[in-house]
């Protein structure tokens, strides 16, 4: 997995400078609380994580997001890697409309992983030159699990190259094996653009 991530900030690294559009781009680090339902047992715990969103074409953008929490009681640790590419209104927050995304997710429990693809249709919907705030829903489809995810959120520009944000995103997963998986973060932090 960490293998995994390097890579994943290597490539977004190299190929952004070359393909970006000036301005709409961000890279955000947050804190987070998650919570786990597993059946019947739940545990929360707060992780740390970082992703960004890179516009290479007018309506089209590439997602990276890595993101690990270690739960308190169940004492595990669940990593999350996700790389994407969607279509839409810019990454600013100015742009407004309907978007898309597909990526590819991959979770990481204590070394047993499952990994998939994710689709997600969303809206956002800019209240100011500062402000914009989003929706989306998907569905996850991974090795040993799947289900629906929902995200709602904001972002607040406080400069030309600085914002911040918070989002609140609900996996709903089942087991292709029986039991259930629900997990859900509230995630703060802050943005860079570029």
């Amino acid at each position: 997995m960490k293998r995994e991530l390097i890579a994943a900030i290597a490539a977004c690294g190299f190929a952004a400078p070359a393909l970006a559009a000036t301005g709409n781009n961000y890279v955000d680090g947050y804190f987070y609380l998650s919570d786990i339902d597993v059946g019947p047992a739940d545990d929360d715990g707060v992780g740390v994580g970082v992703k960004g969103g890179f516009q290479v074409a007018d309506q089209v953008y590439l997602t990276g997001e890595y993101q690990t929490v270690e739960y308190d009681d169940f004492n595990v640790d669940l990593d999350q890697l996700r790389l994407g590419a969607g279509f839409g209104p810019g990454m600013g927050t100015k742009g407004q409309g309907l978007y898309g995304r597909a990526e590819y997710v991959k979770f990481d429990i204590d070394s047993e992983d499952d990994s998939g693809i994710g689709g997600h249709v969303g809206y956002a919907l800019p209240l100011s030159d500062q402000f914009r705030l989003h929706g989306e829903v998907g569905y996850l489809l991974l090795d040993d699990s799947d289900g629906p995810e929902l995200a709602i959120g904001g972002t607040y520009r406080v400069a030309q190259n600085f914002g911040i944000f918070a989002d609140y995103r609900a996996s709903f997963l089942d087991g292709d094996h029986g039991g259930d998986l629900d997990i859900s973060d509230l995630r703060i932090g802050a943005r860079f653009y570029f």
